[in-house]
């Protein structure tokens, strides 16, 4: 009897020690797959609905160019901010785990927005989470555009304010061809220089007058005679993201920017 005792307690004891190791065992990350094809003037958004409920870890984002001569048009969420670019040719890969959102507090929020401008693009989001019911809204959308823009020509200028969403940048692009020229005005002592040559940007700061500043970037992407430069415009204290005057001194220039989330204001007049 003491014997089968010892043998029934022997036997609990390795039961509980099982479902403890069991429970301590974390539960694997599930990888879903979620995939969608973008016709030229059609414009797809990539939505998670529900970001606390999906749980999703990371994302891994690729915007691929299926036929010869395809362009896209593109607004996506990277780090704590959201990027922009116009009539890109390449690949697109991003991993990442946050929103671009109408409030930081929002359950709502955009993996990316993409449109076609030519041929066929093909959009595929990987997603990770510990859940396996994970669900991506995908919206194709025929009269909406990732990005607006506004045209001005020399001797004018234009300023540029960004309000809303949970980032604190406005995303800017800058575009024209290899001979324009744009003076952004920081202040009344500081000004910067764009000067778009055929192969980089040539960058120059001024403070007082005084070059403090010169620098070659390159384009984020270019479409024939046309080169995109891109660049974020930071938030001040109030979250109000701010370009200073920007002069347009030769040719003539489009800025693009975010069409969702973003309040965006501004003014074109004659340049003094």
């Amino acid at each position: 009897m003491k014997e089968g005792k010892r043998i029934q307690k022997w036997l609990l004891g390795a039961a509980v020690a099982v479902m403890t190791m069991m429970s301590a065992i974390p539960v694997s990350a599930a990888r879903k797959t979620f995939t969608a094809t973008v016709q030229k003037g059609n414009c797809l958004h990539i939505v998670n609905e529900n970001i606390s409920g999906n749980a999703i870890s990371k994302y891994e984002l690729q915007v691929i160019p299926k036929t010869s001569g395809a362009r896209y048009d593109i607004v996506y969420a990277y780090g704590t901010e959201a990027m922009a670019m116009k009539d890109c040719r390449k690949k697109s890969s991003i991993t990442n785990s946050t929103y671009f959102k109408a409030n930081r507090s929002a359950n709502r929020g955009i993996i990316a927005c993409v449109k076609a401008n030519s041929g066929t693009v093909e959009i595929r989001v990987v997603a990770t989470s510990r859940k396996s019911n994970v669900k991506i809204k995908k919206s194709i959308m025929k009269n909406h555009s990732p990005l607006k823009s506004q045209k001005v020509t020399k001797g004018r200028k234009l300023w540029l304010k960004g309000t809303g969403s949970n980032i604190t940048t406005l995303p800017l692009i800058i575009s024209g061809n290899s001979t324009v020229v744009m003076q952004r005005n920081l202040n009344k002592n500081a000004f910067e220089r764009y000067d778009f040559k055929d192969k980089y940007m040539y960058f120059r700061r001024y403070v007082n007058n005084k070059r403090t500043m010169k620098k070659n970037r390159s384009y984020a992407s270019a479409y024939g005679s046309t080169r995109y430069y891109s660049c974020l415009i930071p938030a001040n204290s109030k979250g109000v993201a701010y370009t200073g005057d920007m002069i347009t001194k030769r040719g003539t220039i489009t800025y693009y920017y975010p069409s969702d989330y973003l309040k965006v204001t501004g003014e074109k007049r004659r340049a003094s």
